[in-house]
């Protein structure tokens, strides 16, 4: 009896090991992941402002993000988590965020009381307060004690020109600052690098003599620009200046290719048909016409139309627009790209602009005007 008993009890131990090495295989959690998407953060604010920031993360694992699953953006910058008044950020309520969808994390932080150079990054986090994938790039924000701080709103700048041509490019920027700007008090656009004055050949470019952008106001400036004679790819990057001196935000730096002769990716921008104003959530629809001034075929497989102000954004749930299937633009043929969007769900002023994309070449043509949406409950 004694014998028959061991056995027993060594086959259940032995059975009761099985099915906890079988539950813990098959119950095991998937391991959390994600992958950076896009931020908006402006580099430079005056001691006390308050900055909105938006930053995107994209899901890339199996496990659902929620509020309730305790799925949060963490501070991980090289500060402490009191400079910005804020050290995580939660999900909104209603959101469920599943494998391959984004999460936009929209929150305001007010900046340090003292000036200086300040690093601000995030990264996700679950409900065991375990930080995992990649991290948003590392922001350096200036903060300084003066009163002239500007805000980069926009630009429109072919990412394709001839070699020794004239152009005119188009930049916008918003005082954010307390003090107003005039070419009489010596403010200026002036290239944010040497490397960009010397492809350009522009030390300054002057503001109109009878404006004056008063704080809170925006400034567009028209630039009469002349490609270089050498083919090569320019970078060309701008920021605002007072007596030669730059501040606040620099424009995104957009790397030019010049080519010579007529370059084979070219467009003109016919018409664009959006609403200007919009009930958050609700469906609508835009057009955006566009004609080919190249020497290349467009098609379906390689040119698509892609939202801008910041590029691939998805404040309107789509970000790419593709042609249809057997769809060829030939060289002189206009090619019109109707579809539908969906305003944000909260409420504010979001940016509007397109512009085309090859997948060979990157972005080309100019983009279509600039338009800023006023979204209502």
């Amino acid at each position: 009896m004694i014998k028959i008993s061991w056995k027993l009890n060594l086959s259940s131990a032995l059975l009761g090991i099985f099915f906890a090495a079988f539950n813990s295989m098959v119950f095991a959690q998937a391991e959390d992941s994600s992958e950076f998407f896009d931020q908006k953060i402006s580099e430079s604010l005056a001691i006390g402002q308050s900055m909105d920031i938006s930053v995107t993360f994209k899901n890339t694992s199996s496990n659902s993000w929620s509020s309730e699953k305790g799925y949060k953006l963490v501070f991980v910058g090289a500060d402490e988590p009191e400079t910005w008044g804020i050290s995580a950020v939660s999900m909104p309520a209603d959101a469920k965020i599943e494998l391959n969808g984004l999460a936009k994390f929209e929150f305001t932080v007010t900046a340090p009381s003292k000036p200086g150079i300040y690093k601000i990054q995030w990264q996700m986090t679950n409900k065991e307060l375990n930080q995992f994938g990649e991290k948003s790039p590392i922001v350096a924000i200036a903060v300084s004690e003066t009163d002239l701080q500007a805000k980069f709103v926009s630009q429109l700048v072919p990412n394709t020109l001839k070699s020794n041509s004239n152009y005119k490019v188009t930049l916008q920027y918003q005082n954010t600052g307390s003090s107003a700007w005039s070419n009489k008090s010596g403010f200026s656009l002036i290239p944010a690098t040497n490397k960009v004055n010397k492809s350009w050949g522009i030390s300054s470019v002057q503001l109109p003599a009878n404006r004056t952008t008063a704080p809170g106001e925006f400034l567009t400036l028209n630039i009469p620009v002349k490609t270089p004679k050498k083919p090569g790819t320019y970078p060309f990057q701008w920021q605002i200046a007072k007596n030669g001196t730059g501040f606040g935000d620099k424009s995104p730096v957009i790397n030019v290719r010049v080519e010579s002769g007529k370059s084979p990716h070219q467009a003109e921008i016919v018409f664009q048909r959006v609403p200007k104003s919009m009930k958050a959530g609700n469906q609508y629809d835009v057009a955006v016409v566009v004609k080919n001034t190249g020497t290349s075929m467009w098609t379906a497989d390689s040119v698509s139309l892609v939202s801008q102000a910041p590029a691939r954004n998805l404040d309107w749930f789509i970000n790419n627009v593709e042609m249809q299937e057997k769809d060829m633009v030939l060289p002189g043929n206009m090619k019109s790209f109707a579809f539908k969007v969906v305003a944000p769900q909260k409420p504010g002023i979001y940016n509007f602009q397109w512009q085309l994309h090859d997948k060979k070449v990157g972005f080309f043509g100019p983009r279509t005007p600039y338009e800023q949406i006023r979204v209502t409950k």
